[in-house]
């Protein structure tokens, strides 16, 4: 594999937990970057998770229990940074900026954290639409990655 094949896509190996229909819930551990320390054991920080990711496989050869790696476009992962905190961060930004030529600074701060409540309900009510967006594929592993 090349450097650049592996710069351009993002890579899970994960676990089918379950299957309903075209969709697969593929279970996988993200782990932080200190995930690997020599000193994790005595650190506090939590360093893995568990996440569910919902994916529709390729065809009806996949079972429950079947051990797949999770990829998509590296691009997809920049698109969700800007979405949930770069975008955010200009909404309330600009919020701040306008709101010092009417308001107060109490009334500006909770103004431009008050701003975030429509931002995240509109990309809740527009989750389909990003889960069309945000697609990953899977392919079954014949062995241990």
């Amino acid at each position: 594999m090349s450097k650049s094949e592996n710069l351009s896509e993002i890579k899970h190996t994960g676990l089918i937990v379950s299957l309903s229909g075209n969709t697969a819930q593929v279970q996988i551990e993200q782990l932080s970057a200190c995930a690997e320390c020599h000193a994790k054991s005595a650190c506090t920080i939590r360093d893995k998770a568990d996440k569910l990711i919902e994916v529709q496989p390729p065809d009806n050869s996949y079972a429950v229990g079947d051990k797949v790696l999770l990829y998509g476009a590296y691009s997809l992962g920049l698109k969700a940074v800007l979405y949930a905190f770069v975008f955010p961060f200009v909404v309330i930004v600009a919020t701040l900026f306008i709101g010092n030529l009417f308001f107060t600074e109490i009334q500006i701060a909770v103004l431009a954290l008050s701003t975030l409540v429509p931002y995240y309900g509109i990309l809740y009510l527009l989750r389909n639409k990003f889960k069309r967006i945000f697609t990953f594929t899977i392919k079954k592993l014949e062995f241990e990655l």
